[in-house]
């Protein structure tokens, strides 16, 4: 499907199991660093609380993208996507689903929202909202918001260089679902 392109379906699996397993667990990864902010500033944890839970802070991601990249290999969801140069969650052969039957990866769009793109719409609505939780509690203590506009900007920030990447696949994800 791409030009110049070499492999077979052995290897198209194995680079979108890879795909899967990086772009889902460091979703997850950035939500688990906004609990960490979280339970630090607005819940006031102390570091030893913290690390009682750290240990989950880890697993968690790894389990999900584990065991949605896995899954892609048992379901053979990983076929060339019809745009790009990449092997990921895609129906083959291209555009099955509107006139025949697919031989791999059936219902893929599904798949892409229920292993990727619904655990980043979680990450953006929990960063939103942790962050302008944590903005909110540093405003309250900071009684001369020296320090409220640095947070409230560095937050904003956080927020958009986690959205800004993410909106364009969502975007098309939902074209080609049309």
């Amino acid at each position: 499907l791409a030009y110049g392109a070499k492999g077979n379906d052995t290897t198209c699996a194995l680079q979108g199991f890879f795909f899967q397993l990086g772009l889902c667990g460091s979703s997850i990864y950035i939500s688990m660093l906004v609990c960490y902010y979280f339970l630090k500033i607005v819940s006031l944890w102390d570091e030893q609380r913290i690390k009682k839970v750290g240990l989950y802070f880890h697993l968690f991601p790894w389990i999900i993208a584990l065991s949605t990249a896995i899954a892609g290999l048992k379901l053979k969801l990983y076929n060339p996507r019809t745009r790009g140069y990449l092997c990921w969650i895609e129906e083959y052969p291209p555009y099955c689903t509107n006139s025949l039957s697919c031989e791999r990866g059936d219902n893929a769009n599904n798949f892409r929202w229920s292993f990727l793109y619904g655990f980043v719409v979680v990450t953006f609505l929990w960063l939103s909202v942790a962050m302008t939780w944590i903005c909110l509690k540093v405003y309250k203590y900071d009684i001369n918001q020296t320090n409220s506009r640095q947070i409230t900007s560095q937050t904003v920030q956080y927020v958009m260089a986690f959205t800004i990447p993410w909106i364009f696949n969502l975007i098309l994800s939902y074209i080609d679902e049309k």
